[in-house]
């Protein structure tokens, strides 16, 4: 009788054991998954406490992806980035996503460089990532289009006019016969004759200003245009 009772206390034990560790499954998978929902929402601080409070219990690169990229979003950009680096040499959708979600941020500060190389990472470990082919090609045009550029070369100084020009007495000591001339005054500042014209292959401020900001509003479309980052997403059961 007393064998039977220890058993049955055994067993008893062992059901309270393996209901509390799915209890802390349960609750460990919960705070993932309420943190992509949050992140899909654009809650991104509120992502970033429910990946922090899961990361806390043991987590998988993953999740630690995941918690650095919705800290970026946050506004806390600068340690994120450099988890996220850190984080792009995991292997599988870990790896794959931190590489993603870095060259998309780099690329949305206008970062062209480091994006294009960040981002051709991303599809060395998964050539058929849409989104990550889409956002290079962006970030290797307009880094292109960056290097391409360039200020207009300065305009030619006026030339030192010559001792024999029209005027100049080639004569210094010699007395001219007729007097020169009286030269006209010049008009005014004021005056629309006193502003110079522009030298030729350089434009006036109001046209340089109005072609930065058509430049500025166009990188500012391509920056809208980039697919966004994400998140991995939860694996069923449980992950350690």
């Amino acid at each position: 009788a007393r064998g039977r009772r220890t058993a049955r206390a055994a067993s008893a034990a062992a059901v309270v054991l393996a209901l509390g560790v799915c209890d802390r499954a349960a609750i460990a998978e919960s705070d993932w998954a309420r943190g992509d929902r949050a992140f899909r929402g654009g809650r991104y601080a509120a992502a970033e406490s429910l990946y922090a409070r899961r990361a806390a219990r043991g987590s998988p690169a993953a999740v630690r992806v995941n918690h650095a990229t919705a800290r970026a979003l946050a506004g806390r950009g600068a340690d994120a980035e450099s988890l996220l680096a850190s984080l792009g040499s995991e292997k599988g959708a870990a790896g794959h996503t931190a590489a993603y979600n870095l060259g998309t941020l780099e690329a949305r500060r206008a970062d062209w460089d480091d994006a294009v190389k960040t981002l051709r990472k991303a599809l060395e470990s998964d050539a058929d990532d849409r989104d990550a082919r889409y956002n290079y090609e962006l970030a290797l045009r307009r880094q292109r289009q960056q290097r391409g550029g360039g200020t207009p070369p300065p305009s030619p100084s006026p030339s030192r006019p010559s001792p024999h020009a029209a005027g100049a007495n080639p004569n210094p000591g010699a007395t001219s016969p007729n007097p020169p001339p009286q030269v006209p005054p010049a008009p005014q500042a004021n005056t629309p004759e006193a502003q110079p014209a522009p030298s030729p292959g350089t434009m006036d401020r109001r046209t340089a200003e109005q072609l930065l900001g058509s430049l500025s509003e166009l990188e500012r479309i391509e920056q809208q245009r980039l697919h966004k980052v994400r998140v991995v997403r939860e694996r069923r059961g449980r992950d350690w």
